[in-house]
């Protein structure tokens, strides 16, 4: 009985043994056969990084996990900066023999694929250093392998993700790993080509959208630039555009440094778009903007380009400068409110469904889309709240446009109709002013026809007058010519000499004086105030006034003779009396000549000679008049020289120098320039050498070049003495 006891103990454990291999084989074929359309999961997880793990030979793990798709907390976040396996073996049932399969994968980060010990697919570059560890984020791709049933296949991944902390789910958790499925090729292929068609031109019709308002607001800009305005709105749809494209380019790139730069576009372009949103609602409403904001909006973009997201404060600048584009967005609205702005209804109501879009944009994305609860009608209204999102912004714009012009074409309509009013009424005064100057035509014809009459005796009057006034003044000319000393008794005191002479107004308040006594020869030249009859009276008043000192007086000495010259004046034009108005003056100088010694005093005119070693020298004048002024008495100071050391000397009034002229064929319109005295001096020099009369020829025709068409601005006068 005992004996038949233990046979039968030993027959039940035979039979539970023989069931656990049973049943471990069972577990492991179920483990091994992969059902198409579903997530393999499953996986052994190596935490070394050992390029044998691809073969089949190298020890399978302890550790198992059912997913390689992670949601870990920043606690978790250092298991993953170093280099990790996943492995797992699968084998598609028999009954799929007729069906060709290809693995559907979804990636956050960097990895390896191999199957059956061959490397099949890189996603981005693994690395254990951050430099050069490349990441690939939020991108779907299908591997195809030739599969075949009933056949075992070992897949072999190398994972890594330093940059888990920048991927967020909700609850703060981190996402990074894989999800693959096995899906049938056909199928797979035709659903990847529908999705990418249908984003893709989605994408490329949003694109296109986006680019042309852009381009034809910017266009308007370019024709109105006072409206800034079209510029912001150009710049926001540009923006836009070019993170739709970015988006839709992403999902074709198998390029993974395109990627990165894709990656950068559609980081910052949505910073971008806030910032342009608050800088083109003011810009509407003409409110001026803040300089604190668009520093900061340098400031982040600068820090965007240098760190790349790979500093915290970066995180938070951004969250930042979103959050300050919305404040400021919607206090450019309530301002706008505030000041009653005609169309800030539309504009204020298009941006507020465009905020709460992207709330709710960023609600689906965080607590729906990828969890359990991801099915079609939910796809279908958060693809609805995108496109609402994307058009609010256009569409109400377009409105408040379109209202605006309405505006416009309303006001216009208003005014022409007030250009009309207007015309209407100046047309009747103008029929008015027609009656009113055809009565007084007549009238006017007559009066016209006395004050040409009256014109034409005033006009005969006046050239009667203006002849007798003519006459006088040629007169007075002979009177003045002859008190100026004849050329022949000039000569006869100075025999190689010449004198220019050019009155401006017929007679001249410039004049000159000679004479010799007692083997003592003068020169006197005087300018006097004013010119024409005004001057020539001054000048027949000194004549007489330097002949009586020097004859009368018997006054021989150079600078006694001005100074009494300037006595006598004074008291001739009664310039000594208190209340007299009389300002009358001249500038002289005197040459006097003896004992071969030449002595020059000069008041306000300088002396200019040649000596022996051709040199121009010149000796500067007391800086006084002559009369003209409340000084009872003027010093002059005096100057000798050799005459043996003096090849000619010359005397002159400021009229030739105060010349305007040298005026160009092109420029016959301007006053032209001064002659100058430095310019006198350089022609004087040119004309050394020649003869008296052809330096007096050169100087004549130089002087009527150089004024041309002008008139003369002076009287002048030159006088030069050769020794």
């Amino acid at each position: 009985m005992n004996s038949n006891k233990g046979y039968f103990y030993k027959l039940i454990a035979l039979l539970i043994f023989f069931n656990c291999n049973l049943s471990s084989q069972v577990l492991q074929d179920s483990l091994l056969f992969i059902k198409p359309g579903k997530f393999i999961t499953n996986w052994e997880l190596f935490s070394e990084d050992n390029p044998s793990i691809i073969d089949t030979a190298f020890p399978s793990s302890k550790k198992i996990v059912k997913s390689i798709y992670f949601k870990t907390d920043s606690s978790k976040t250092g298991d993953f900066r170093k280099i990790i396996w996943f492995r797992k073996n699968i084998m598609i049932d028999s009954s799929q023999r007729d069906k060709s399969f290809s693995l559907n994968v979804e990636i956050i980060g960097a990895a390896e694929i191999y199957i059956n010990q061959k490397l099949v697919k890189k996603f981005g570059v693994v690395s254990t250093k951050d430099e050069e560890e490349i990441v690939v984020a939020g991108t779907s791709q299908i591997i195809s392998y030739p599969f075949v049933p009933n056949k075992e296949y070992l897949i072999a991944i190398k994972f890594s993700n330093h940059r888990s902390e920048h991927s967020y789910s909700k609850g703060g958790d981190r996402i990074l790993g894989l999800k693959i499925k096995l899906e049938e090729t056909n199928n797979l292929f035709a659903t990847f080509f529908m999705q990418t068609v249908v984003v893709f031109s989605f994408g490329l019709v949003t694109f296109a959208f986006f680019f042309s308002l852009a381009f034809v607001h910017f266009i308007i800009f370019l024709f109105y630039k006072e409206e800034k305005a079209n510029a912001y709105y150009a710049f926001f749809c540009f923006t836009v555009s070019a993170l739709v494209f970015s988006l839709v380019f992403k999902t074709i790139s198998l390029n993974d440094g395109t990627d990165r730069v894709l990656n950068y576009i559609i980081a910052l372009s949505p910073a971008i778009i806030f910032a342009n949103l608050s800088f083109m609602i003011r810009s509407f409403f003409k409110l001026k903007f803040p300089k604190w904001y668009f520093l900061f909006i340098l400031f982040f973009v600068f820090v965007f380009i240098q760190l790349q997201f790979e500093f915290p404060f970066l995180e938070i600048s951004y969250v930042l400068l979103v959050v300050c584009a919305v404040v400021e967005t919607i206090r450019a609205i309530f301002i706008a409110f505030r000041e009653k702005i005609k169309g800030v209804k539309i504009i204020g109501l298009g941006t507020s469904f465009f905020l709460v879009f992207v709330i709710a944009i960023l609600y689906f994305m965080i607590f729906h889309i990828g969890g359990a609860n991801n099915n079609y009608t939910m796809g279908f209204l958060f693809l609805s709240i995108i496109l609402l999102c994307i058009f609010s912004i256009p569409i109400s714009i377009t409105i408040f446009l379109s209202y605006q012009i309405s505006l416009t074409n309303r006001s216009l309509s208003q005014k022409l109709n007030e250009v009309e009013e207007l015309s209407k009424q100046t047309i009747e005064q103008e029929k008015e002013k027609q009656k009113i100057l055809l009565n007084q035509k007549s009238l006017l014809e007559e009066q016209v026809l006395e004050r040409t009459l009256e014109i034409t005796d005033q006009k005969k009057i006046i050239e009667e007058k203006n002849k007798d006034i003519i006459d006088s003044i040629n007169y007075a000319k002979r009177i003045q010519t002859a008190i100026l000393p004849e050329m022949n008794y000039f000569k006869s005191v100075f025999n190689n000499s010449f004198v220019i002479y050019h009155p401006r107004d017929i007679v001249s308040g410039d004049f000159y004086y000679v004479t010799e006594i007692n083997n003592l020869k003068f020169l006197f030249i005087a300018d006097c105030t004013g010119h024409g009859v005004p001057g020539a009276l001054m000048s027949m008043v000194g004549s007489n006034l330097i002949h009586k000192i020097i004859h009368e007086n018997e006054i021989f000495e150079p600078k006694e003779i001005l100074q009494t010259l300037h006595i006598e004046l004074r008291q001739a034009l009664k310039q000594d009396q208190n209340d007299s108005q009389n300002r009358d003056g001249m500038d002289a100088a005197i040459v006097v000549v003896k004992d071969g010694n030449l002595y020059y005093a000069g008041a306000n005119r300088s002396l200019l000679y040649f000596n022996k070693l051709n040199e121009l020298c010149e000796i500067k004048p007391t800086k006084t008049p002559i009369g003209g002024s409340h000084i009872l008495s003027v010093d002059i100071s005096q100057s000798k020289l050799n005459v043996s050391d003096i090849k000619e000397f010359y005397l002159f009034s400021d009229g030739f120098a105060d010349q305007f002229g040298g005026l160009s064929e092109t420029n016959m319109n301007s006053l032209g320039k001064k002659l100058m005295i430095s310019r006198f001096k350089n022609w004087l020099v040119e004309t050394l050498n020649l003869k008296m009369d052809e330096k007096e020829r050169f100087l004549n025709n130089e002087f009527q070049k150089w004024k041309g068409n002008l008139e003369q601005v002076d009287d002048v006068c030159v006088i030069c003495v050769r020794f």
